[in-house]
């Protein structure tokens, strides 16, 4: 049942013979808000699509994202979720050696392995500033190629502003920084997306269109770096990767500005709350955390699977973290959902914490 992300519904309901609407995911961060309404009547409309090939350039959607920042079309590569990208770069590129700092999103060492790269690892505390960063990387400088960098961070929620990630490309000209901001939308600082300024050459920006929008199944993402890595990226990439329905529904959610910033407005609230709960629980220590998932740690240091057990007979699903190097078993993760949906977390939570 461990696929090493959280969302697996169809293993559990393979499993228990459920229906996915019978259960409630708090191991899959996404926006428990969304999707916005107009996705449904795009989705709807792109079915008359589906006799003729998508356009394996994706153009159209390239011009409305390039429109919307400000950046060249050539500059721009979509991808079938931003998770075929982050595996696309280590083989299209062919870096010796790859940095990660850890705990992190555990597909950037799938990747790397995939590609049959060499890494190192640098263990940070849950909330690191850019120091950290710089002076992880600063003993390695030399033989470094390539950095992923997850901004903000999975599973920590921890995140670095838009102008000290800029200070730390800076400081490693030499390095490429792959930095994957899948969970940049939901943090309320406009300063939060590198995005938002002209872009170091020696970057990539990984984003993603499933969190915010809810849409998963779909499988939707972007990367923006120099025109000379897109092309190199582009020439490794499978053709007709991404599908017209997905290619429609992208373009016609670059317009939901006001759908975002509500999201954001809802989160927070319902994040504080969550978190204020999970502090008054016995034996439960919340992280802060800048996105919209919160990791968790058992004082007790004891595993959490009886717990994670427990609640899936519940139909209650939380993402245990024991297999993110740099963590151990007494940590999980859980999104931040609706209010009711919260409510009935904690309730179970307080039962069965001892």
């Amino acid at each position: 049942m461990d696929t090493g992300h959280g969302g697996n519904l169809a293993s559990v309901c393979d499993l228990y013979g459920w229906r996915p609407e019978e259960i409630l995911d708090f191991s899959a961060s996404i926006n428990p808000f969304g999707p916005p309404k107009k996705v449904w009547s795009t989705f709807r409309e792109s079915f008359r699509q589906i006799t003729t090939y998508p356009d394996p350039e994706c153009r159209r959607l390239r011009r409305r994202i390039g429109a919307l920042l400000s950046v060249p079309t050539d500059r721009i590569l979509i991808g079938n979720g931003s998770t075929e990208l982050l595996f696309l770069i280590p083989r299209a590129l062919s870096p010796r050696f790859i940095f990660i700092f850890s705990p992190t999103y555990q597909d950037y060492e799938a990747a790397a392995q995939a590609a049959r790269c060499r890494m190192q690892f640098a263990h940070l505390p849950p909330s690191p500033t850019v120091d950290h960063f710089n002076s992880a990387l600063s003993h390695v400088q030399s033989k470094i190629d390539l950095v992923f960098l997850c901004n903000p961070n999975n599973p920590t929620g921890s995140g670095l502003s838009a102008d000290a990630v800029t200070w730390l490309v800076k400081r490693h000209p030499s390095i490429l920084f792959v930095i994957d901001e899948a969970y940049a939308d939901f943090v309320d600082e406009e300063n939060a997306s590198l995005l938002s300024r002209p872009l170091p050459k020696n970057v990539i920006v990984l984003r993603s269109f499933t969190k915010i929008f809810s849409i998963p199944g779909l499988r939707l993402g972007f990367a923006v770096g120099s025109e000379k890595i897109i092309e190199k990226l582009r020439r490794f990439q499978e053709p007709w990767s991404v599908n017209g329905s997905a290619l429609r529904v992208g373009e016609s959610l670059l317009g939901e500005k006001a759908f975002v910033e509500q999201s954001r407005t809802r989160l927070r609230r319902e994040k504080k709350s969550l978190f204020e709960e999970l502090s008054r629980i016995r034996g439960l220590e919340p992280i802060p955390s800048e996105t919209n998932f919160l990791l968790i740690r058992r004082t007790d240091r004891r595993s959490v699977e009886p717990l994670r057990r427990s609640l899936v007979r519940e139909k209650v699903l939380i993402r245990s973290c024991g297999n993110f190097r740099g963590l151990g078993r007494s940590y999980f993760r859980v999104a931040v959902k609706r209010e009711f949906e919260n409510r009935k977390l904690i309730a179970l939570l307080k039962e069965r914490m001892p």
